[in-house]
């Protein structure tokens, strides 16, 4: 092999290097200029603090069984998810499933709250499987908070997954003036699978959801 050849094949890793860096530099920038991402990182850090508070949860239970599980989830170092997923219901299939379109004379203000319990009772329903003991843990560590978004268009949960660790649910509902509520919750049921969107569409195989990788 000539040293021309070495050359073009030299440079050629060198532009496929950069073509590489450059696409993993642009995902990272789109997900932190996420409101919802960053925002949700910041009730998921309010949640970390709280399972390794044992005063804080000295107050809010005398169950061993429960202080044992929020001891294992302190284990974990939540700050940096391997993957998060945004999960959405299209209005449409919303309505239809809270049979909203069979009840006369219902307001749509009424109509939008119902829509909007609907999705936040998703990700709640999951950990009802998990046993009173893990539910009752999730429902401790659960944070919320309240900011403003002028760019979020819809109710939506972004759900964090890491390596071996429970994945966490917060859930943003849209309010007046551009506010957006934010609440999170651990995930504690161990059949619960989302390592890719599939999975997730999969487990909730009876509902119309719209599921997508935001992150990697």
């Amino acid at each position: 092999m000539n040293k021309h050849i070495k050359r073009i094949l030299l440079v050629s890793a060198l532009i496929a290097m950069l073509i590489i860096l450059f696409n993993l530099s642009a995902c990272g920038s789109s997900v932190k200029n996420d409101v919802l991402y960053t925002q949700g990182l910041e009730v998921i850090e309010i949640m970390s603090q709280i399972t390794r508070s044992e005063e804080y949860i000295e107050l809010l239970t005398g169950n061993s069984g429960i202080k044992t599980i929020v001891q294992d989830l302190s284990a974990t170092d939540y700050s940096s998810p391997s993957a998060v997923y945004s999960i959405s219901i299209p209005e449409d299939s919303l309505a239809a499933m809270a049979a909203l379109e069979d009840i006369d004379g219902i307001s749509p203000d009424l109509e939008h709250f119902l829509s909007q319990k609907f999705l936040s009772a998703l990700m709640s329903q999951i950990n009802g499987m998990s046993g009173m003991e893990k539910l009752a843990a999730s429902s401790v560590c659960s944070a919320t908070k309240t900011f403003v978004d002028k760019s979020a268009t819809k109710d939506v949960v972004y759900l964090y997954t890491y390596e071996n660790a429970n994945p966490i649910a917060v859930s943003f509902i849209l309010g007046d003036d551009n506010s957006v509520s934010a609440s999170g919750s651990f995930i504690m049921y161990d059949g619960f699978h989302c390592s890719s969107e599939q999975e997730i569409k999969d487990f909730f195989f009876d509902v119309d959801l719209e599921v997508s990788r935001i992150y990697p």
